[in-house]
């Protein structure tokens, strides 16, 4: 562990001897229809007596139409499989990368067809190219990635997820009832509530209507009036108290003699 301990938690560093797990293999099933001589396929389409013989039923016409054309595709457009590679998606993958793979490529070509030394040599030396430019633009992608999280650490959360290979999907409940118990769960707690309301007793404990206690203090009768002294007193007051309103008094210049 090394650097400064910039929060309560130490970043350590360290290289694991593990295996890459191997791409998912795919193997489709597929026909090339583009590749289908037309001219010949009308020709045996017409050849055919049995699509051209109308004193049929409807069923029996549409089973040879279905049977003889299946016969036709299948020898013109034979199906085909071939295995692909599921890979995932490398928003790293930059225009740079593509070219220098794509000399790489070249390099290869030409050595497997001179057997040169030479162009071994070539070959190896981009081969080194674009895994050192490949592990380049794949720090500079996530270091950018990080640095635009800034502060979020929902984001910042989520990214690590993500570089950790821990899917991001939300798990939706498996019980295709939870809509229904959701609303009756508001339904029956409004009937709780209405029913609680029922059953109390509807006398107050208090009495509203009793006479309220008789005030035993001096009552306000008069206005005394304002003094001078009061006045500034009064102001100097609401500089301090209410700065907007103390504001306003100095700048229309109501009092002269006020702070």
């Amino acid at each position: 562990m090394n650097g400064n301990l910039t929060c309560d938690h130490y970043a350590v560093s360290l290289n694991i001897n593990t295996h890459e797990p191997d791409h998912i293999r795919k193997v489709p099933t597929f026909r090339k229809f583009r590749d289908i001589n037309v001219p010949d396929f009308i020709e045996d389409i017409k050849h055919c007596e049995t699509l051209m013989n109308v004193n049929q039923s409807v069923e029996e016409l549409v089973a040879a139409y279905i049977n003889h054309l299946s016969i036709l595709v299948d020898r013109h457009a034979p199906e085909c499989t071939k295995t692909i590679t599921l890979r995932p998606n490398t928003p790293w993958y930059t225009d740079t990368l593509r070219h220098a793979k794509h000399e790489r490529r070249k390099a290869e070509r030409n050595w497997r067809k001179t057997r040169h030394n030479v162009h071994w040599q070539i070959y190896r030396n981009q081969c080194k190219v674009v895994n050192k430019l490949l592990v380049q633009e794949k720090r500079n992608y996530y270091c950018n990635k990080i640095a635009e999280c800034g502060s979020d650490q929902r984001r910042l959360y989520s990214l690590t997820k993500d570089l950790m290979g821990v899917p991001n999907d939300a798990t939706l409940p498996s019980n295709t009832c939870v809509e229904s118990q959701f609303g009756d769960f508001f339904i029956n707690k409004v009937a709780a509530i209405r029913e609680e309301y029922d059953t109390c007793d509807a006398t107050p404990s208090v009495d509203i209507m009793a006479d309220d206690s008789i005030f035993g203090g001096c009552p306000l009768e008069y206005f005394s009036p304002a003094t001078e002294e009061g006045i500034c007193t009064w102001s100097f007051d609401i500089l301090y108290v209410f700065p907007p309103v103390g504001e306003i008094i100095q700048r229309h210049n109501i009092n002269h003699h006020c702070p």
